[in-house]
């Protein structure tokens, strides 16, 4: 990985913008367009400027409610809501029928590699992906940052749908040989 692509977010050990990442159709994201991080609630004050610097004005958090009701967070709770930032709490199984848990949790046991575990989420999680993805397209002018607890499977699995999908700049010229 590149170390530009790394963000000092105070408090935030897995800051990533995702600019210029290809796309599916040969273009790559825009810098400062989507950003990948852990837990949010853990920023500091000088961690929160920073955010805002960068040019996040949506933050879309995927935490399960369990999850969120356990700590504040800089942009969802009184009196720390930062005006001009929007919050979306999305989590990655919003839509999904609980009747299907047994069968999600079984089909994750049975993954073999990372890939497999992503597509067994976006198998389960339609739903959820898409409603992600409708957060970050309808999102306001700025970038957006996809949250949870650690940046790892459900940010990864969601960054991956959404850059093809949106935060694209024009495709690289190609040369003709």
């Amino acid at each position: 990985m590149r170390a530009d692509r790394r963000l000092g977010w105070e408090a935030c050990w897995n800051v990533r913008d995702l600019g210029g990442l290809p796309t599916a159709d040969g273009g790559h994201t825009r810098r400062g367009a989507l950003v990948r991080s852990d837990k949010l609630s853990r920023l500091t004050a000088a961690g929160v400027r920073a955010l805002v610097e960068h040019g996040v004005r949506t933050v879309i958090d995927l935490q399960f409610p369990d999850e969120t009701a356990r700590t504040p967070h800089p942009f969802r709770d009184s009196p720390r809501t930062v005006p001009g930032v929007r919050y979306v709490n999305v989590p990655i199984n919003s839509g999904r029928d609980p009747a299907l848990d047994s069968q999600a949790f079984a089909a994750f046991a049975d993954a073999r590699s990372r890939a497999e575990a992503y597509a067994v989420d976006v198998d389960f999680n339609r739903t959820g992906f898409a409603r992600i993805a409708a957060a970050v397209a309808q999102a306001p002018a700025g970038g957006v940052v996809l949250h949870c607890q650690a940046a790892t499977a459900r940010v990864s699995a969601s960054h991956c749908c959404c850059r093809s999908w949106v935060c694209r700049t024009r495709p690289s010229p190609r040369t003709t040989r």
